[in-house]
């Protein structure tokens, strides 16, 4: 069962976009590309801010502590950090 995994956030102040988004291509190379069960990961961006969408084949666990990590983190405001996930329906 396939599940849906959904961040939003806004980036950190002094963080540009040209700037995240080349530490977030570093962080999907060393934490996701090689991760099993990984069948996409889109970041996407627009008025209301910045959002990752991740699809995985089956319930994601917590992303792994790493410096690749922690350097995402630190490029977004955590207090408008959001993750949801989500599953497929049943059928």
């Amino acid at each position: 069962m396939a599940a849906y995994e959904i961040e939003e956030f806004q980036l950190a102040p002094g963080v540009t976009g040209d700037g995240f988004v080349t530490m977030d291509a570093v962080y999907q190379e060393h934490c996701y590309l090689h991760h099993p069960g990984l069948l996409r990961r889109t970041t996407i961006s627009g008025p209301e801010g910045w959002a990752v969408l991740t699809i995985w084949a089956r319930h994601p666990g917590e992303p792994e502590d790493s410096s690749a990590t922690r350097a995402w983190r630190t490029s977004i405001d955590e207090a408008t950090y959001r993750r949801r996930v989500y599953e497929d329906l049943p059928g």
